[in-house]
């Protein structure tokens, strides 16, 4: 990538990219507490908890 390539991406961008593998952890345990809450319906509709 090129330095006037890189000036052209825009700050929004730039914080994204900065800030990536903290969106995926967030992302990733969302989804585990979304899955667990599923379960947890599922059980309880079906009277086995």
């Amino acid at each position: 990538m090129t330095q006037n390539e890189e000036h052209d991406r825009g700050e929004l961008e730039h914080w994204l990219d900065r800030h990536n593998h903290k969106m995926e952890l967030l992302r990733t345990v969302t989804s585990a507490v979304a899955a667990i809450a599923g379960v947890a319906v599922f059980l309880k509709v079906f009277g086995i908890i």
